[in-house]
């Protein structure tokens, strides 16, 4: 039987991921994926809700009680869900040149390193240890530009995480948007929320709504403190969400809103943006961004078009001179709506991650 380790950080999204791993091994009876995860948690307040068995490691010792299991089990395969603490790297170094490797790109991982010579000098040396990229073909197309013949790209892989809420909405849903609008989806500043905030005062009606602001991860309380008073220094009626909510919270929030406001310069916000847009509600999102000096079609963007979901660029929307004024995309297709969401689900993805996973053992480096 193949064996198949999947490394990643203690985050919601694998969580989400670790449903698709179950689901897998239900399905494959070849292959058999195992998931470590440090103790360390990107959410205080997260708790696993996925049936899949797993591994949480202590952070510390990381490194160390991985190459243990490596060592006993010899798997064919190792997917790192980002490339996010330096015992990540370490390993790729350690085993890369014995174990195929592949790095699912989350965006941040990618993007942060290309800050200055010696960050891209990290890229190239992680390039170097593994056999293929998984993500967003945007990003890959950027990797491209920064460092040296990049690993092999695997097509089709731009999301592998599900929204596994989507299997539960109904094909045609009965949303009635609210009176308010939410802006970004965390405290990361890449959300742009200054720049958001300084472009929705200058529609007409703004003091008409609600401004959602979730900022409960990623924030400092400088942030926090910059963003706070932008919206009241601009007259808004905003509220900042600061501590943790469930994701069926989260889930009930969006599906009620009028409209899901993004400004990312890079591909960010996926999970939030692909609910929003499971439920009929309009997404602004940049079509273009500037990385490095390069401009590039967002990764998002250019993953979600072919859906024919509803999405406005974030230039167009600057355009309107009122919020009630923004209308449907031309080209949306509700009748596609449905097709969305099983791509996105649990099963959907359950499906694409042993489609990946055979393409890489396979395949002939």
């Amino acid at each position: 039987m193949k064996k198949v380790f999947h490394i990643g950080p203690c985050h919601p999204y694998i969580d989400s991921y670790s449903e698709s791993i179950y689901l897998a091994n239900l399905i494959e009876t070849e292959v058999k994926h195992y998931l470590f995860i440090p103790n360390l948690k990107a959410v205080q307040t997260h708790e696993w809700t996925s049936k899949t068995e797993k591994h949480i490691l202590d952070m510390k010792n990381f490194l160390e009680e991985v190459s243990v299991f490596i060592e006993q089990h010899n798997p064919d395969l190792i997917v790192f869900h980002s490339i996010a603490y330096h015992h990540d790297l370490e390993l790729i170094i350690k085993y890369g040149k014995l174990i195929k490797i592949a790095w699912v790109i989350w965006g941040w991982d990618l993007y942060s390193r290309l800050k200055n010579e010696e960050s891209i000098k990290v890229l190239q040396l992680i390039n170097e240890n593994i056999s293929f990229i998984l993500g967003y073909s945007g990003d890959y197309k950027i990797l491209q530009t920064q460092i040296k013949n990049p690993a092999s790209f695997v097509k089709g892989s731009d999301l592998i995480y599900s929204i596994p809420s989507l299997s539960k909405i109904k094909s045609q849903s009965n949303n009635t948007a609210g009176d308010y609008i939410i802006l970004g989806n965390s405290g990361d500043p890449g959300n742009n929320h200054i720049e958001i905030i300084s472009e929705i005062s200058k529609k007409s009606d703004y003091k008409n709504y609600l401004f959602i602001i979730p900022m409960s991860y990623s924030a400092t309380a400088d942030y926090i403190e910059r963003v706070d008073l932008c919206a009241k220094t601009q007259g808004l009626n905003y509220h900042i969400l600061i501590n943790f909510i469930s994701p069926s919270e989260y889930e009930n929030i969006i599906q009620n809103a009028m409209l899901l406001v993004t400004c990312h310069n890079r591909q960010q916000s996926a999970g939030t943006i692909i609910t929003a847009l499971s439920y009929g509600v309009p997404v602004i999102l940049r079509e273009k961004i500037t990385v490095e000096g390069y401009i590039f079609e967002n990764p998002i963007w250019e993953s979600l078009k072919s859906f024919k979901v509803n999405l406005l660029d974030w230039e167009n929307f600057k355009e309107f001179d009122s919020l009630k004024n923004i209308s449907i995309c031309e080209n949306e297709d509700k009748s596609n709506l449905n097709h969305f969401k099983i791509y996105y689900s649990s099963a959907g993805a359950a499906q694409r991650l042993i489609f990946h996973t055979n393409h890489m053992l396979y395949q002939t480096i």
